[in-house]
């Protein structure tokens, strides 16, 4: 039956090809090389979509990493539900059901029928695992299912049950089960509530049962001006999270975040934060913080931030005390921007300022430059960059720029070149730096996309749907509601308005390149939706621009060598680059830079957590055991999540009688 699996949905695949409405395909190939590293990372990323009289739609995804298959997914869904019912399926690299997302290679599928569903998944994890220097690939699978039912479009609940097959070398089970249930509501659209309570049964190999309880919760108050939010989550001891790491302390996290918008420049937000560590009571410690920030008229945007902690066990020892301020304005081409922060530890004091300055000529080229100081007692680094960017004909952009400076007691100086070509369906960035710091060195990044439409006769069309996306996947489904009436605009001029279904359609276009724009007058403020969109039209193309209605956040920070352990980056601690940050339990991810920087972006409202899913060899986490949760929404969106990593300490042998 699995190797007929593969088969029966390519003749799917095959059946799908002969019924296509619009299809199209995007290549992506990256590469990222540093001089003398073992960080050289080709990797490319296919993808083939096409939808069915806008009922279905079937993606084809491969990724290649080093010139060989990493990732595979073939999967098909319903997008337009009939009568309520909806359906999905997906073979290949999947993810199982939330709260239990477990990255997988194997099957799942599900259906939705008005208030009550039913879906399942089974297969192995991909990654192999490695204990005591070496490999095992036998992990002998997961399987599980899933309940889903709602009352009204505001509520949801699932039950949902999974069991876990673990390998003696590195798991202490046999095997791992969790039943739980999962709800989410909204109340009067003001009061957002979403819990999950799993129990856990573990069973080990000497024949005996760990059995416990996890739970997690979190609500919150939201109208225009005033917000408050209370989360809690607990992991008690011996608990494993589904994975096949025991670890040995629990924990419990709550916080208390209210915020308040005084008026549209002005807002104040706090948070209360207490992290339970147990046994070892002495490791927990609280946080409060305070933030402030303002834009009024012409007067730069300015943000004061504090954040202040301490240990539970003893509340007059301070663990450490951390201040940020902010000023950034913009005005007749020029751009300034700077900030200032500092950490206070016990006897040491951490500083750090950065300052950006730009003029924009009215042929669109950029001078500027930006730089960066970090110190800590008697303890100096810093950088430079000077750089000239420009443009031409919307084609090509370059930038050049000088960099120097010093880091950990070494002086440094460079220079890097990005250049950036896009066209129609081809888009090419790469960026090179040559730098000299105790002898010559350099980095090289590329990026290549291609993609490309293979839609059937449709002669100069532009068509989507504008629609209320609830469960923020960029797709029309069950639970969306289209927004009607909406007048739709090319290059201004040419009209259209969306039906009841969202649907908006413009027909016997002529090739050329058209505005695309949608008028707010009737679309609530908190909903995000980009000003406008380009759409190239040519012969013979049906251009499909779905516009769906969200609030998008982004998490940044940096991945560091932390020697003093603080967990805070300090002046003389520098970057790590070339570092896989990505979201837990998602195919978000991205590296760092040189700096050892990163940014995701494009977040949808909802929970997240940021994790390195590998280090360098000999290298941990200062605070291993440490999770923070990132809850994005309309309240909040922009979070900054630092990791400081460590030489790892040798292991101490055991021996129990």
């Amino acid at each position: 039956m699995k190797r007929l699996l593969p088969f029966f949905l390519l003749l799917l695949f095959i059946d799908i090809q002969s019924k296509i409405n619009v299809s199209y395909y995007q290549i992506n190939i990256r590469n990222y090389f540093l001089d003398n590293s073992l960080y050289n990372l080709p990797q490319a990323d296919i993808l083939y979509r096409t939808e069915i009289d806008t009922t279905l739609r079937a993606d084809f995804w491969l990724t290649l990493r080093e010139f060989k298959p990493y990732n595979f997914l073939f999967s098909a869904s319903s997008i337009k539900p009939k009568n309520g019912f909806s359906y999905g399926i997906s073979y290949g690299d999947i993810y199982s059901s939330y709260p239990l997302s477990l990255k997988l290679q194997g099957f799942r599928g599900s259906f939705f029928n008005r208030h009550l569903g039913l879906g399942m998944f089974m297969g192995r994890e991909p990654d192999p695992i490695y204990s005591e220097g070496m490999k095992f690939t036998n992990n002998r699978g997961i399987y599980g299912a899933f309940v889903p039912f709602n009352i009204s479009y505001n509520d949801t609940t699932s039950f949902f049950f999974a069991n876990r097959f673990d390998h003696h070398v590195y798991s202490p089970y046999i095997s791992q089960r969790a039943f739980g249930i999962k709800h989410h509501s909204i109340l009067f659209n003001l009061i957002y509530n979403d819990f999950t309570i799993t129990k856990h049964n573990n069973l080990l190999y000497y024949n005996s049962e760990i059995n416990y309880y996890s739970y997690s919760y979190r609500s919150q108050f939201r109208t225009s001006f005033f917000s408050v939010g209370i989360n809690h989550q607990h992991l008690p001891i011996y608990s494993t999270g589904f994975s096949y790491v025991m670890s040995k302390r629990g924990q419990d996290i709550f916080t208390f975040e209210p915020s308040l918008r005084i008026t549209n420049e002005l807002g104040l937000s706090g948070v209360y934060a207490l992290y339970k560590i147990s046994p070892e009571d002495s490791t927990s410690y609280e946080r409060i913080s305070a933030r402030i920030g303002t834009s009024i008229g012409f007067l730069p945007r300015i943000s004061f931030t504090w954040d202040y902690f301490r240990y539970v066990y003893d509340r007059s020892i301070t663990r450490s005390v951390n201040y940020n301020i902010s000023v950034s304005k913009r005005l007749n081409g020029f751009y300034f921007d700077w900030y200032y922060y500092i950490s206070q530890q016990n006897a040491f004091e951490n500083n750090n300022v950065y300052l950006n300055l730009s003029y924009t000529f009215p042929n669109r080229a950029i001078i500027g430059t930006y730089s960066k100081y970090n110190f800590t007692d008697s303890l100096i680094s810093y950088a430079y960059t000077n750089y000239i960017k420009w443009s031409i004909a919307s084609i090509w952009s370059y930038e050049y720029g000088i960099d120097f400076g010093e880091r950990v007691g070494r002086t440094f100086i460079g220079n890097h070149f990005d250049f950036i070509f896009s066209r129609d369906n081809f888009n090419f960035v790469n960026n090179i730096e040559i730098y000299y710091e105790t002898g010559f060195k350099f980095s090289i990044s590329s990026n290549l996309t291609i993609r490309g439409g293979l839609d059937n006769f449709n002669t100069g069309m532009v068509s989507g749907r504008i629609f209320y996306d609830k469960n923020n996947n960029d797709v029309f489904d069950g639970n969306d509601t289209p927004v009607s009436n909406i007048i739709v605009l090319l290059n201004d001029s040419i009209k259209a308005k969306t039906d009841k279904k969202g649907g908006y359609k413009f027909m016997f276009l002529k090739p050329d390149k058209y505005k695309l724009t949608i008028s707010k007058s009737k679309i609530p403020a908190y909903y995000e939706i980009k000003d406008f969109i380009f759409v190239d039209v040519k012969n013979f193309s049906n251009n499909i621009i779905d516009m769906p209605l969200i609030k998008l956040g982004s998490i940044t920070g940096y991945v560091f060598y932390d020697l003093n352990k603080n967990g805070i980056k300090d002046k003389d601690e520098e970057g790590v680059r070339g570092i896989v940050v990505r979201i837990k339990d998602s195919d978000r991810y991205t590296y760092t830079d040189a700096y050892g920087f990163y940014s995701i972006s494009n977040l949808p409202t909802g929970t997240y957590i940021v994790e390195v899913p590998s280090l360098p060899q000999g290298y941990d986490f200062v605070f291993p055991n440490l999770i923070m949760y990132i809850v994005v929404d309309k309240v909040k969106n922009d979070f900054t999540v630092d990791f400081g990593i460590t030489k790892k300490l040798k292991p101490v042998k055991k021996k129990v009688f």
